[in-house]
């Protein structure tokens, strides 16, 4: 059978949900390179993919015995996040759209053709097929999993054939359910001969090359006619939950499923006048929703992760600056509700090694050193969420105090004996600090013990938050005498100082000394602040050339994201410059933006990250001043600080309708 025959195309589009992630659907043929879960388990990130250079699933198309060559294909995406495509072949009009449903362990891959002929009858071999070449889980590293695959069809249900990987018992299952009558469904090992599922196949093991599957309709369209050929991917860790998950999406029919997934996604939409930034702003708030939040696939637990993406250098792993202060103020402004996940997560099971450098999903070290940045995020982020909702039930959470109690513990132990200031042995780049007291990160301290005298304002316990606002004034005033030093450009802030009078120039991207008056310790108008701007976009800068303007891929391969100094731009006064470049630069994308690949910086993560697409999210759409979906949604009311009784914000379960 010839199937669609479009040629290599690096444009791709990114979608899943919190059970899946698809980070490679291609704009031009449909294809899917891979299918990615997380598994607690293995403590990473498991990715099902193709042969090598090939495709995992892709759409067969066959019109009068002649292949389907889709050379004017339009692709876009759905409520910004719904990939779908559409093409025109000798009066066939054939669309292909890829969805994963929210709350279900799977997708949907749904094939429509119409014949729109006046008169000619077409005769078409329509479906899919599906390639098992290679898996492979990913911490930081991506490792290729040895075991033994399997192909056969089910027992369950004959029709709808399995993939299974197995090391002494199964790890986990892809069952696949035509919603549409099936004349052929063959399956092939690359080393027997190809067997019909109807003959009662055996399971076919994998060796050296690929299995393959094929499920194939053959029919003829008369004019006017057209066909849909839906297709529904169960994921899980046994056979048969597979083969049961792939079955309840199809009771529930995909037309219901992708109508259900359209409302939840507009609900969640942030609405911008320009299109262009509209869709910039959009499908980075998804990616980062969807790619930073994960259910486990073998215990169904909640696991917060930098990116689910294996093509980023953060996949699978946990950083306290990631979730908190890039990914949560993305999440919160389209669901308060569950931005508190997010804090409830980090205060628990990411309490242990608090402010380590990296950790697994689990909480477990990965990367031990301290960064001060990282131990600060919580409190930053449980205020930042505080302020957004007025929810003060989650300040009397017994597990959030503990968390809370224990980041000043760590906090205590960093502070220097005479000068209220605070080491770190971890840049925010995760880097080595040559000296041990950064400008950013004290930054971050007087951030949080600002949010803490807050916070025990609210709970009505005037003497820590007495306690917390005089030390925070005490930094405050430290930070101006022992960071500001003589530059080219009269006083300005240092990167760092070993407090004996040595100071370092310089900065770090994911913590820069740009975003002091972002974070409030100086103002914009501040003469120190105002040439340390100036020495940053200048020569004497040695990183000067690293904060030019430009464009990188998230996950390597789908969506875009620009530069982190770009993005750091958008909360500072020169947030009309990045605007302009960003609407010139996402003039014409269909997807996001489609732009050259960065040169990152060395100490810098090689991709960007879907938390990193929270941060730009959440700039620009602060850049742009729109209002949030959350903002559309919250109520009305007066304070309850002084209520007794703090209820936490309702949740929607119209997604648990047994019908929906």
């Amino acid at each position: 059978m010839s199937d669609v025959s479009c040629g290599d195309s690096t444009e791709r589009f990114l979608t899943g949900n919190e059970y899946v992630s698809l980070a490679g659907v291609s704009a031009v043929t449909g294809a899917l390179n891979g299918i990615g879960f997380v598994h607690s388990g293995f403590r990473g990130c498991i990715e099902v993919k193709g042969p090598e250079n090939s495709s995992f699933l892709e759409p067969l198309i066959e019109v009068d015995g002649r292949g389907v060559s889709c050379d004017d294909v339009t692709g876009e995406l759905l409520e910004f996040w719904v990939p779908r495509m559409q093409c025109l072949f000798d009066g066939l009009e054939v669309t292909h759209t890829i969805f994963a449903p929210v709350e279900r362990r799977g997708l949907v891959c749904v094939l429509t053709a119409r014949n729109t002929s006046e008169d000619a009858v077409r005769h078409v071999r329509f479906g899919f097929r599906a390639a098992w070449g290679r898996s492979g889980v990913t911490t930081r590293l991506s490792k290729p999993m040895f075991g033994s695959s399997f192909a056969y069809p089910s027992e369950l249900d004959p029709q709808s054939p399995v993939f299974e990987f197995r090391g002494h018992v199964p790890l986990f299952a892809l069952a696949f359910t035509p919603g549409f009558s099936v004349t052929t469904t063959t399956i092939d090992s690359g080393l027997d001969a190809e067997t019909s599922v109807s003959g009662g196949a055996e399971a076919l093991s994998h060796a050296t090359r690929p299995l393959t599957v094929d499920m194939v309709s053959e029919l003829d369209l008369n004019p006017g006619e057209s066909i849909e050929l839906p297709l529904y991917v169960g994921i899980a860790s046994k056979e048969v939950s597979a083969i049961a998950c792939a079955r309840e999406m199809k009771m529930q029919g995909w037309d219901r499923l992708l109508s259900h997934l359209r409302s939840w996604l507009k609900s969640r939409r942030i609405d911008c006048e320009d299109d262009a930034l509209a869709n910039a702003l959009n499908t980075s708030s998804f990616a980062c929703y969807f790619g930073t939040q994960a259910i486990t696939l073998d215990t169904e637990e909640y696991v917060l992760t930098s990116s689910r993406y294996s093509k980023n250098d953060t996949c699978g792993t946990y950083l306290d600056s990631d979730a908190m202060l890039w990914a949560l103020p993305a999440v919160l402004q389209i669901d308060p509700f569950q931005a508190r996940k997010l804090l409830v997560c980090a205060l628990t099971c990411q309490l242990a090694n608090v402010g380590a450098g990296c950790r697994f999903i689990d909480g477990v070290l990965l990367e031990p050193g301290l960064g001060l940045d990282r131990l600060c995020a919580p409190v930053i982020a449980l205020q930042q969420y505080v302020l957004a909702t007025d929810d003060l039930s989650i300040l009397y959470d017994r597990r959030i105090q503990t968390g809370i109690n224990t980041i000043q513990g760590v906090l205590a132990a960093q502070r220097h004996p005479q000068i209220p200031l605070f080491e770190t042995l971890l840049t925010p780049s995760g880097d080595f600090a040559r000296q041990s007291y950064l400008c950013y990160s004290n930054a971050i301290v007087w951030q949080a013990l600002l949010a803490l005298a807050d916070m025990y304002r609210r709970i009505h316990d005037p003497d820590r938050s007495q306690e917390a606002l005089v030390l925070a004034q005490d930094v405050r005033a430290a930070h101006r005498q022992h960071f500001t030093t003589s530059g080219p450009f009269g006083e300005m802030f240092a990167f760092s100082t070993d407090l004996d009078g040595n100071v370092e120039l310089g900065d770090d991207p994911r913590g820069s000394i740009e975003l002091l008056a972002d974070i409030g310790i100086c103002s914009d108008s501040d003469a120190a602040y105002s040439n340390t701007l100036l020495w940053l976009q200048s020569e004497h800068n040695p990183q000067q050339s690293l904060r030019a303007y430009e464009i990188g891929t998230l996950s390597g391969e789908s969506g875009s994201l620009p530069s982190i100094s770009l993005i750091n731009d958008l909360r500072t006064r020169d947030k009309s410059k990045a605007l302009a470049f960003l609407a010139q630069s996402a003039g014409g994308s269909s997807g996001g933006y489609r732009l050259k690949h960065s040169a990152p910086c060395p100490s810098l993560y090689t991709r960007p990250s879907a938390s990193m697409a929270g941060w730009f999210a959440y700039a620009l759409r602060c850049a742009l001043g729109v209002r949030t979906p959350a903002d559309r949604r919250r109520k009305l009311h007066p304070s309850t600080m002084d209520a007794l009784y703090h209820p936490p914000p309702t949740v929607n379960f119209d997604s648990r309708k047994s019908r929906l």
